[in-house]
């Protein structure tokens, strides 16, 4: 019967030393994994800053196109006076 109680002991405590080490694990998983959020966060800023200025250089293209038109249009007028 003592035995048995020693035995039994041994095997908890063999599985709590067993859950230790798993719950670590999870816990270094866990730290990873909020660092490759962080990463993947700070690159999809990134990448909105980019579309950000690609949104503008686009406006300023716009822009310049219309300024173009209006200046054929303009040069059109002149020629017909």
């Amino acid at each position: 019967m003592i035995y048995t109680i020693y035995n039994m002991e041994e095997h908890m405590s063999m599985n709590e030393r067993f859950l230790r080490g798993e719950l670590a694990k999870m816990k270094e998983e866990k730290k990873l994994i909020v660092e490759q959020n962080r990463k993947i966060k700070l690159e999809a800023m990134d990448l909105k800053a980019e579309v950000c200025a690609l949104k503008v250089d686009v406006a300023e293209l716009n822009c310049e196109n219309k300024n173009l038109k209006l200046m054929f249009c303009y040069s059109a007028i002149d020629m017909t006076k």
